[in-house]
């Protein structure tokens, strides 16, 4: 019998390690601490997505600070090309925006693995726009190397003091 976490939605999954990687390697945390992290975790039937984030938070602190608030702040989405292709830019629906505590112009880290872009936000809205989409110019994607209907995790640019 395959092991079922609890997603925040309330729908039960089968739990799966490369998930778990891909979405650490998607945050910039490096491939080695990664598969440590994944190895290390007791999963159990019925485990909350959230108490498998608060885990992998709370493992990183011991590794690297950084890499913690870095996994903690990430978000992960699914990225499509922009109808607008404006290079340095990336639009998100407007409710997704506020749900975030984004606003029009602010910066944001893009992440696939341990490279990442910093681009600006702006909203978007319409029947047909997702609020788990992301759009960036093709431009943009490949210069991180990602394509279309990937999914990639960003978060709010925080200058470094």
């Amino acid at each position: 019998m395959k092991m079922k976490v609890v997603k925040r939605n309330g729908k039960r999954e089968t739990f799966r390690k490369g998930k778990i990687m891909r979405s650490l390697q998607g945050a910039g945390v490096e491939s080695h601490i990664a598969k440590i992290i994944v190895h290390s975790i007791k999963a159990r039937n019925g485990m909350t997505t959230k108490e498998i984030r608060e885990y992998i938070g709370e493992y990183l602190e011991h590794v690297n600070m950084k890499t913690a608030e870095r996994y903690r702040g990430t978000t992960r989405m699914h990225v499509h090309n922009d109808i607008v292709e404006v290079e340095g830019n990336c639009l998100l629906k407007d409710e997704t925006m506020a749900r975030m505590g984004l606003s029009v112009g602010q910066e944001i880290d893009i992440y696939n693995g341990e490279q990442y872009e910093k681009l600006r936000v702006y909203g978007i809205h319409g029947d047909w726009i997702k609020p788990d989409h992301l759009y960036l110019s093709h431009e943009d994607m490949s210069e991180i190397g990602i394509h279309n209907e990937s999914k990639i995790a960003f978060k709010k640019h925080e200058e470094l003091t």
